[in-house]
């Protein structure tokens, strides 16, 4: 049995919805976490499209093996 890939369509309003999320600070792994989006460039996109601010880079600095840990958490 295979498995059928998804095609999630999103309305206007919701994409605004997240813009302003991430543009009050939220960042985009929390917003993909918080609505089950499936990857960091469709925000991108929407932020491109609908947003005030330009998308902003995040930079994560790890020093220590529980800093890496920390992330890999964050990251699932």
């Amino acid at each position: 049995m295979s498995k059928k890939q998804q095609r999630r369509v999103y309305s206007e309003a919701f994409k605004r919805m997240v813009v302003q999320e991430y543009e009050q600070g939220a960042s985009v792994s929390e917003l993909m976490r918080k609505y089950d989006i499936g990857g960091a460039h469709t925000i991108k996109h929407w932020v491109q499209k609908y947003g005030q601010q330009p998308y902003r880079t995040e930079t994560v600095y790890i020093h220590t093996a529980d800093d890496l840990d920390h992330v890999r958490r964050l990251q699932k």
